[in-house]
């Protein structure tokens, strides 16, 4: 009995000692991060007198380029698209998109979705529950 206990306590300790780490990696002095644009803070979609809006904050630009908007019907088909031109001296500023008068709403929910340099950034969504005609 006795014997047994000691190849017990050997096993654990051999056991043990092996999950203690041998190797910790350095940790850099600084980490240089590259800035990204982004989109934080915004108000997103909303649906007032009777059109869908997409109001974003641009909170960080990274570099000049188009701020794409698709959006897209409860079907899940793209019904339009737009896109404006930015630059970091947009940041802290806010753009709205407002999907155009032409397209008919209906029940259901409602995607827009925001890339910038091919990249997507965001989706937004909302759920209509429009009152009938």
């Amino acid at each position: 009995m006795i014997k047994t206990m000691r190849y017990l306590i050997l096993f654990l300790v051999l056991i043990l000692s092996s999950c203690v780490p041998l190797y910790f990696p350095p940790v850099p002095a600084k980490l240089d991060l590259e800035k990204t644009t982004s989109l934080s803070n915004s108000q997103g979609l909303s649906f007032s007198e009777a059109r869908l809006r997409l109001s974003l904050r641009l909170t960080s630009i990274r570099k000049e380029d188009w701020l794409a908007v698709q959006w897209f019907a409860p079907n899940n088909k793209e019904l339009s698209s737009e896109a404006i031109w930015i630059n970091p001296e947009l940041e802290g500023e806010t753009v709205e998109f407002i999907l155009s008068e032409d397209i008919e709403l209906t029940d259901g929910l409602w995607r827009a979705v925001v890339s910038f340099d091919n990249q997507l950034l965001r989706q937004f969504v909302v759920e209509l529950k429009l009152a009938p005609k």
